[in-house]
């Protein structure tokens, strides 16, 4: 995914559901969730093992996987990536177990439109 062109002091909204972007933590060093919709975010960067403290949030979604998200967002607003950085125990999950019933159930109905 292309990062934002916009600096990181610029308001940026999410790929996914339009918000501006807040992201929660997640399990994963340096990747947060929008705290709308779920979507994650690169938001740490770095190079030689340093930390780029300028660097805009990057989607880590697959470009043809927004699409079909932001379509299933807009038709049920529910968490569009239910445990996707989430382990066991985790507190850093806030998809509920229907949130993860309602996209399985959405993907299986749609699975001809799902990008290879």
């Amino acid at each position: 995914m292309t990062a934002p062109t916009a600096s990181v002091s610029t308001r940026l909204q999410c790929l996914i559901c339009d918000e501006f972007l807040v992201c929660r933590w997640t399990d994963t060093h340096g990747v947060g969730a929008c705290r709308t919709c779920g979507a994650p975010y690169t938001i740490y960067h770095y190079s030689d093992h340093k930390r780029l403290p300028n660097k805009a949030p990057e989607s880590l979604l697959i470009d043809g996987w927004v699409p079909l998200l932001r379509r299933y967002w807009q038709e049920h607003h529910r968490n569009v990536d239910p445990g996707a950085f989430n382990f066991p125990g985790s507190t850093y999950e806030v998809a509920t177990q229907e949130d993860v019933g309602s996209i399985n159930l959405w993907m299986e109905a749609h699975k001809d439109e799902i990008p290879v």
